[in-house]
């Protein structure tokens, strides 16, 4: 390939049933602050006039460039990008969501300061937010592994591969895809195993560094009936429970001594939304810990906050007035009680529900 003729940054965008808002997806595109990009079309045999909406935009902009193909779904459609993408760096983008003006400035700006960490931003899913946020300047921090994998389970943004910028040469020499057997309403999953194998080489053993974006350079669309995560969720709504994961060996102190490590590190607990966000998920993983030692017999410690990263998170929930339940089955050391919850919650019974009910009762002002 010429250098010279190289995009800086390949956008990728499958196209299904899209057409009342992909107008809006590709004007997004042209808007960017950032003009050296290439913007691939897949169109994913659409039974809709979006392939004919991909012509018009690229006949009027030779950036875009329009790949028709018999609907394969989502990750055929990404992989086709894939083979076609030229650019240095490689970004996502759904055919009803809409990139920020400054999304591919500000995060190229950072990988070109910090080449070994991967860049993640924040999106947003109100459209008065999103213009908000897009008028702001540039807020980007550096996260270790343990920093970005808290922020990943608090604000949602670990799955998405349209929130973070990719390294193509990395991709291509590895000849990274996503896999076709998922990316299917029946067989989801396609992202997370496309995340975890693109982390596992562009960081090849060493230890995960991220720069992260508070502000929302991405607005998702949850309103698109058409969109393949709308109609996955809402399937996913009206399945049954499926109950219980199964008891993990070990689990109890692997998670504590993870737990305690997060604790001790006061400036992730400075952000009300992101602390409580925290404490939840960790209450949530030691209430696991705690079912799966009692299922397999491992031993525990009585009463519970005798463990130290216990002791700490119920002090953190007291504080941020966070997870009124577990917190009042933790501290009365209610072990066996803590393994129904979890049961219970797990099949979406009402006895869950109304202990919780009972508990915020009793802790008004808790969330």
């Amino acid at each position: 390939m010429n250098q010279s003729d190289r995009p800086l940054v390949s956008v990728i965008i499958p196209v299904w049933g899209a057409e009342k808002l992909l107008p809006r997806c590709l004007a997004a595109v042209t808007a960017q602050t950032l003009t050296d990009w290439e913007c691939i079309l897949v169109e994913d045999g659409s039974p809709d006039n979006s392939g004919a909406i991909c012509d018009e935009w690229a006949a009027r902009d030779s950036r875009f460039r329009v790949i028709h193909q018999p609907n394969g779904g989502i990750s055929r459609a990404r992989n086709t990008g894939l083979d076609a993408a030229r650019g240095r760096y490689i970004a996502f983008c759904d055919n009803d969501d809409a990139m920020g003006p400054h999304e591919l400035e500000y995060v190229v700006e950072q990988v070109r300061l910090h080449p070994q960490r991967v860049p993640v931003w924040q999106y947003a899913i109100d459209w008065a937010a999103f213009e908000q946020a897009s008028a702001l300047p540039s807020s980007p921090r550096l996260c270790d592994a343990v920093e970005m994998m808290l922020l990943f389970t608090s604000r949602g943004i670990e799955m998405q591969p349209w929130n973070k910028l990719f390294d193509g040469d990395v991709i291509r020499r590895e000849h990274l895809r996503f896999n076709e057997e998922l990316g299917r309403l029946e067989k989801m999953g396609e992202d997370k195993d496309f995340l975890d194998r693109y982390y596992r080489s562009f960081f090849g053993g060493r230890p995960g560094g991220y720069v992260f974006f508070e502000q929302a350079l991405y607005y998702n669309e949850r309103a698109n009936d058409n969109s393949q995560a709308t109609r996955f969720n809402r399937q996913r709504a009206a399945a049954p429970a499926e109950g219980p994961e199964p008891p993990q060996p070990g689990y109890w102190n692997v998670i504590c001594r993870e737990c305690r490590d997060i604790c001790s590190r006061p400036a992730l607990f400075a952000n009300e939304q992101t602390a409580r966000e925290t404490i939840a998920h960790y209450m949530a993983t030691l209430t696991f810990g705690v079912y799966s030692a009692r299922a397999l017999g491992e031993p525990l410690p009585c009463p519970l906050r005798r463990e130290p990263a216990v002791s700490l998170l119920l002090e953190l929930g007291r504080q941020h007035k966070t997870e009124p339940l577990t917190w009042l089955l933790m501290r009365w050391n209610r072990q066996a009680l803590l393994a129904r919850v979890y049961e219970a919650k797990s099949w979406r019974k009402a006895f869950y529900y109304r202990l919780d009910k009972l508990a915020h009762l009793m802790l008004p002002g808790w969330k």
